[in-house]
């Protein structure tokens, strides 16, 4: 995740008694030793203070500046219609340039006894570290109650009571299950050039230029490539994304067959732009669109950006996907490559576990996010995430780097839905698996009645100890890595960086422990472990790695004994070593097909090629042995693609 900034801690008021006493909160980096602590000594309860169950506190480091902790003042409008008002539990999450305040429940009316009545407004005050810049918000209601439907005119919000500075945020619609499009949340856009109540908005100067864009977008000339739906492009830098910036929102004519069309946005400070999101809402009368190309001009520096899609945006072409990621192409820079992520989506097999609501999912990694996708066509012809079954879905997007959680949901229009895991490959062929256990019912009545859910990758930590040679010369500078292979996948490539005995690492004759976090693999069988050759008397002599689950007792021990070193041995400095139990079992297994080919009368084929009979026998074993895991009977590693293994020396 980066520098930690903040913290954010809290509960989810269920039970009896939930209110809760936080005294203090310790939190120590493993591998840095790194130590932040705070004392909040601070009720987090809904009859406290401000009646909220989460807190925001920031992190204190030496030499470093402290982000302000703020009251943000709302003010919520609801409209002045007939039946406007809810008696259901609202919620808001509001966004910035630094990241958001997370889903906070509006509790209690700073002016009002009864909340959100019909032509009222009222006034909450939800704390948290400085967001800077205020770009959007999400609210929502929890359905519950008579008459749950709201129609909500706008949020107001101000960083504290004294400051004049205001972030309108319109709505003016229903947030009704039968009203509207039966959304009961929505995604609120910071209103433009209405900051103060009291005076216009300031006059641009270059300063305030430097988040705006044109933004160019060519429709395709193939029949009905035209669209009357709503369009909204989400721009993403490497300080931050845009949020959904609706184009043309309110006007006709726009996104017609072979027509250019041209918008002024202001992105925010989002830093160095890596990657759009097009997307169209499925709304009008004919929603499908054909994109042909998308260009961002930046008339204060001069930058051109040009994004090409030639795809269709629709359910009924192509993949039926909506929406559609570009990543930047700059000359001479290497493009992000886009890929089709696998999404395996286990629903429970408990009684009444399947669902027919309309679900959906983001993916987060460190790497942005795919934005709020829906499920919409599995790879089989099944009815989806129905009881006890696995459907797999297929999520087009720029690489996410490592995936860190998603957030999983349905839109309540159905049926309740018991989540047992969510499994999410990088493509059909990767062997890293990202797992992500719910376990829970996303349901308004059973469990903590919740119908989203964020969950995190599930990840593992591992003890690696490493033991170098004792040889001359045995050590090593250069930077190791390592990959672990088990039983339910792979691990992401590992950098053995801070050992746990502070000290040098990898001297001749060391033993050196290191503490990692990664994915689950399940049970380890193989390893590749290497160095990048920097710095000078880079070779290495390792003699064996033994990798321990932080929590059981069992290790898995992965013998080398050789030099991984460009001018020693067989030139290599990277090695393919198998667990020590997994290699015996694949042996016993080999010879085990051995003996029985040997049983067999021999053929006047394998008669005439009894002169290379070893080699013979060992070709038709690879030929036949499985590549799964635990099968692999060849001796040759570059069957599978894999870095090539070496067997202990003797």
């Amino acid at each position: 995740i980066g520098d930690i900034y903040k913290i954010r801690i809290g509960h989810d008021n269920t039970k009896q008694y939930p209110g809760w006493f936080l005294e203090k909160i310790r939190m120590k980096d493993v591998h840095t030793l790194a130590e932040f602590s705070s004392q909040p000594r601070r009720w987090l309860a809904t009859d406290s203070s401000n009646g909220d169950v989460w807190m925001e506190i920031p992190t204190v480091w030496p030499g470093e500046d402290t982000l302000p902790v703020l009251k943000y003042q709302l003010q919520v409008h609801t409209s002045d219609q007939f039946s406007a008002g809810t008696d259901s539990n609202v919620y808001i999450t509001i966004y910035g340039q630094r990241g958001d305040t997370g889903k906070r429940e509006l509790v209690r009316s700073l002016n009002n006894d009864m909340k959100f009545e019909q032509g009222q407004v009222d006034q909450f005050e939800v704390e948290a570290v400085s967001l800077g810049d205020l770009q959007r918000v999400v609210v929502g209601h929890d359905g519950h109650g008579l008459g749950s439907g709201w129609h909500l005119e706008k949020v107001v919000i101000k960083e504290s009571s004294e400051v004049e500075k205001k972030y309108i945020f319109p709505c003016n619609r229903w947030l009704d299950e039968n009203e509207d499009d039966k959304l009961t949340e929505r995604e609120l856009m910071v209103q433009e050039g209405q900051e103060t109540a009291d005076s216009p908005p300031p006059a641009k100067s270059p300063d305030n230029k430097r988040d705006e864009w044109k933004v160019h977008v060519t429709t395709s000339e193939d029949v009905n490539a035209g669209t009357d739906a709503q369009i909204s492009l989400t721009v993403y830098g490497d300080q931050g994304n845009s949020g959904p910036l609706q184009l043309g929102v309110g006007q006709t004519g726009f996104f017609e067959r072979g027509k250019t069309d041209e918008f002024d946005v202001k992105v925010g400070e989002v830093g160095r732009i890596y990657k759009i999101r097009l997307e169209q809402d499925n709304s009008g009368t004919d929603p499908g669109w054909k994109v042909d190309k998308v260009r961002l001009f930046h008339p204060s520096s001069g930058e051109n950006l040009v994004f090409t899609c030639e795809r269709w945006l629709a359910t009924n072409q192509e993949d039926g996907q909506t929406c559609r990621e570009l990543p930047v192409v700059r000359e001479g820079e290497e493009t992000l490559p886009v890929h089709v992520y696998q999404v395996a989506v286990h629903t429970g097999d408990v009684e009444e576990a399947g669902t027919n609501s309309n679900v959906y999912l983001t993916l987060y990694g460190t790497r942005g996010d795919t934005g709020k996708r829906r499920l919409l066509k599995k790879l089989s012809g099944e009815t989806p995430c129905q009881k006890g079954q696995v459907d797999v879905f297929e999520v087009e997007a720029v690489s996410l780097s490592d995936l860190t959680k998603i957030v999983v949901g349905h839109d309540g229009s159905g049926s309740d839905w018991y989540l047992d895991k969510v499994v999410v490959r990088e493509s059909a062929n990767s062997q890293e698996n990202y797992r992500f256990n719910c376990n829970s019912w996303l349901s308004k009545d059973r469990g903590d009645e919740q119908i989203e859910r964020e969950v995190p990758v599930q990840k593992q930590d591992y003890t690696v100890t490493v033991y170098t040679g004792d040889k001359f010369g045995a050590g090593t500078d250069s930077m190791v890595h390592m990959v672990i292979y088990g039983s339910q996948g792979a691990s992401t490539r590992l950098k053995l960086l801070n050992n746990m005995e502070d000290q040098n690492k990898f001297e001749s004759g060391g033993v050196d422990t290191f503490q990692v976090e990664t994915l689950t693999v399940g049970v380890p069988e193989r390893i590749v472990i290497g160095h990048n050759g920097a710095g000078r008397g880079s070779g290495w002599y390792l003699d064996k790695v033994v990798i321990k689950e932080s929590e059981a007792s069992d290790e898995f021990v992965f013998l080398c004994d050789r030099w991984l070193d460009e001018d020693e041995d067989d030139g290599k400095t990277e090695r393919e070593l198998l667990e020590e139990g997994y290699k015996q079992e694949n042996d016993a297994t080999r010879e085990e097909d051995t003996d029985k080919k040997e049983d067999k009368p021999q053929d006047s084929k394998s008669a005439a090629t009894e002169g290379g009979g070893d080699d013979q026998k060992e070709a038709d074993e690879n030929a036949n042995a499985s590549s799964g895991p635990g099968k692999q009977k060849s001796k040759n590693p570059n069957d599978d693609g894999r870095p090539e293994q070496s067997e202990p020396a003797a």
